[in-house]
């Protein structure tokens, strides 16, 4: 789905509800986010400089990782004052509403690769979700 569509994946609530069941499982893994910031129509979680998680590579200032309501899930490298340096965004190759214990699962290799790790099998299934 692309953001050309417009499309909203979920009302505002319930994406705040996911969101915070990946918040949650992120925690479960040893890699909570620094901060969260909810929008009318997307959050972002932001891992800050120096966070244990991060192993390097492009993640060295942190990094920003963000689901928008018609796209799903992006990351971008934090730049030299702290903010997502949008030239090096990308959407993460993940189903945009993934199970929250997999995208957990992603974004630690993704933060322990420096890169971008392959999906596992369950990151394209949208069920369980919540």
């Amino acid at each position: 789905m692309g953001a050309a569509e417009d499309v909203a994946l979920l009302g505002h609530a319930e994406m705040c509800q996911y969101v915070t069941a990946v918040v949650e499982a992120l925690r479960e893994v040893g890699a909570p986010p620094s901060e969260r910031w909810d929008e009318a129509r997307a959050s972002a979680l932001y891992w800050t400089e120096g966070e244990p998680v991060l192993a390097g590579g492009p993640w060295t200032r942190g990094t920003v990782v963000f689901w928008r309501m018609t796209d799903g899930w992006h990351c971008a490298p934090l730049g030299a004052e702290g903010d997502p340096e949008r030239r090096h965004a990308h959407p993460l190759p993940i189903a945009p509403l993934a199970p929250p214990g997999a995208l957990a699962e992603f974004l630690l290799r993704l933060f322990q690769s420096g890169g971008t790790p392959q999906p596992g099998p369950d990151m394209n299934a949208e069920e369980g979700r919540r």
